[in-house]
């Protein structure tokens, strides 16, 4: 069932105790985070998770670390509470769990649905609202932007997700993904490293 919540997964401190306004006109946000995207060919970022689900009495708290590479490459791995690795390098798609190769075919399913969404919120794509509906909000350290899926497909695995971006230098701080009324998990990204140089071998290696 872990497995499972860490796949519905895909980000990036917090800005609490303030309120966000709506903004009336977001093209200059836009213009400027789709222009940091463009700079962004690889990324490596530790991260913070706790998951909010019916299924817990509590909430469950994990961290791990996040490699990205563009085109199409992701390394999501947990190192606590126990050890997870999803690994994507184009249509690859690899899955561990405390060390041995996962190969349950329903969970490559929905990893495999679940990877171009990933792609789209790390790459930048999510911007040309193809696929989401966005609407901005800002207040004096942050933007927030709140996506919701237009189909049918990935309405299946989310309804809402939150991205919060920093304003001093456009990077993604913190994600919220809202799978239903009492369910999310929130992601927060510290020690954010752009562009790094990342071997291959991280997309297709568990080790």
């Amino acid at each position: 069932m872990r497995l499972t919540v860490f796949l519905y997964l895909v980000l990036f401190g917090s800005c609490y105790g303030q309120e966000f306004r709506k903004m009336a006109n977001p093209q200059g946000c836009k213009s400027a985070i789709l222009k940091h995207h463009q700079k962004v060919k690889s990324l490596e970022a530790d991260f913070s998770e706790v998951v909010y689900s019916s299924m817990y009495a509590q909430p469950q708290k994990g961290k791990g670390v996040l490699k990205y590479k563009d085109p199409g490459k992701i390394r999501w791995e947990h190192i606590s509470p126990q050890k997870q690795a999803i690994l994507i390098s184009g249509k690859s798609l690899l899955m561990y769990e405390n060390g041995k190769k996962v190969t349950n075919p329903n969970a490559k399913v929905m990893a495999k649905k679940i990877n171009q969404l990933m792609t789209q919120l790390f790459s930048g794509e999510f911007m040309t609202e193809k696929e989401f509906t966005i609407q901005y909000f800002e207040h004096a350290t942050a933007f927030k932007l709140e996506l919701r899926p237009k189909s049918d497909r990935l309405k299946r695995y989310v309804t809402r997700i939150d991205v919060t971006f920093d304003k001093s230098n456009l990077t993604m701080k913190e994600m919220t993904m809202v799978e239903g009324p009492t369910d999310r998990i929130v992601y927060r990204f510290d020690d954010i490293k752009i562009n790094p140089t990342i071997s291959e071998s991280q997309f297709t290696q568990f080790k």
